[in-house]
């Protein structure tokens, strides 16, 4: 395993934090599970949140890390 650095995760707004983490994905798991959690979609999940007007991010191309992970339907 790494040893440990400091990270400093910046928010949009420009809020910042000093993480250390043993990696970057580390950092960002360590600032993002605070704010939010994360499991797998059920079907009636995903038909409630698009029938209220909801959108897929897509995470899985070329342009994902380019989504606004700000952005909660």
């Amino acid at each position: 395993m790494a040893n440990p650095k400091h990270f400093i995760v910046s928010s949009k707004s420009g809020a910042k934090r000093l993480v250390l983490a043993k990696g970057k994905s580390a950092a960002l798991a360590h600032v993002i599970g605070s704010n939010y959690s994360c499991e797998v979609a059920k079907i009636t999940d995903v038909v409630d949140m698009l029938g209220k007007g909801g959108k897929v991010e897509d995470a899985t191309g070329a342009m994902a890390t380019q989504q606004n992970p700000d952005i909660l339907l």
